[in-house]
């Protein structure tokens, strides 16, 4: 499921499938120098019955379209959904500006950094062999981290945007959030680089699987033995999958990430002292995550029930002082 910064799809009498207007943000203007790779139409506002009118063509410089539209009072912008992939990408080569713009609103900022997230892990989780892809998510990850490290306030913007829904590249957005936060309150963040390389590892954290047969991730009922095994091979099938492009740090979280304390977990049965540090903290956000989300098999708990399922039903699971500051985290509690 790929998300578009888009409002609403409208459809004249003789638009159908890809010929569809897909109603588009406006902060791909912010970047000058840069030209269209895909046709811009153009409404006085999002309510009117007529069809929408080609401002720019492909290959048009964005300044260009900037005075058309001065010209002419357009408020709501549009294209056809069968360029929805190249705006996606668009927007991303726009990212920075977005992030950096001080007339921007944090909540703008946000919307259009989460999107982008999300739609880049939907494209590495559609075919995780492509180095360009992972480097988008390593793009993002740097954007993320940017953006809840300037500003106090992000963080919290940003997980209100964290959907309710379990959609495996939604929920690896939202443990990188979650993850960002919680390192950055642990201390841990002096080191720019590391902290990089931990909010990838969280967004790749469940990219085995994408290897994985969706019949079973998205099996509406419990999962029985051999399915059970099959999900567990997933750390390995992802590990084995970034190892070539991926840090120490990035990768040890795709691995360790379903690891317990008590050496309970998976794949390798390790126990407390031989888990190391990124995935601890990784393996608390990922299933506070996933417990507040509605998934295939179980709908989604409020906060304080999944807090408390996390200490008293899953006693050897975690490291109990990061679970407590995890707890102060989500209360309010920032880094001292």
């Amino acid at each position: 499921m790929r998300m578009t910064l888009a409002t609403t799809i409208m459809k004249p009498p003789s638009a159908t499938g890809t010929d569809e207007y897909i109603a588009i943000t406006r902060d791909f203007l912010l970047k000058d120098d840069q030209y269209l790779n895909f046709d811009i139409y153009g409404s006085i506002n999002s309510f009117s019955k007529e069809e929408p009118i080609l401002l720019a063509c492909k290959d048009s410089a964005i300044t260009n379209l900037k005075m058309a539209i001065a010209n002419n009072q357009f408020g709501q912008f549009y294209i056809k959904k069968r360029d929805e992939g190249k705006f996606n990408l668009f927007l991303e080569t726009t990212l920075q500006n977005v992030l950096t713009n001080r007339d921007a609103t944090l909540e703008k900022k946000a919307t259009v950094l989460y999107t982008c997230a999300k739609n880049a892990v939907t494209d590495v989780f559609n075919n995780p062999r492509s180095g360009k892809n992972v480097a988008r998510v390593q793009n993002i990850a740097e954007g993320i981290l940017r953006l809840i490290m300037n500003n106090a306030s992000s963080a919290s913007v940003l997980a209100k945007l964290c959907a309710h829904d379990f959609y495996t590249f939604t929920h690896s957005v939202n443990v990188c959030v979650f993850g960002i936060s919680f390192w950055k309150m642990l201390g841990f963040g002096g080191n720019d680089k590391a902290l990089q390389d931990f909010a990838v590892g969280c967004l790749l954290h469940d990219i085995g699987k994408s290897q994985i047969s969706k019949n079973i991730l998205k099996k509406p009922g419990r999962l029985n033995k051999e399915e059970t095994k099959v999900v567990r091979k997933h750390p390995e099938l992802g590990f084995s999958l970034m190892e070539e492009y991926l840090s120490q740090i990035s990768l040890n979280i795709i691995l360790y990430h379903h690891e317990r304390f008590d050496g309970t977990g998976y794949p390798k049965a390790r126990v407390m002292q031989d888990i190391p540090i990124e995935a601890k903290i990784a393996s608390i956000a990922d299933v506070y995550d996933a417990l507040t989300t509605h998934r295939p098999y179980a709908g989604a708990q409020k906060p304080f029930d999944a807090l408390k399922v996390m200490l008293e039903e899953m006693e050897g699971h975690f490291d109990q002082e990061q679970l407590v500051a995890f707890i102060r985290l989500l209360g309010g509690e920032s880094a001292a």
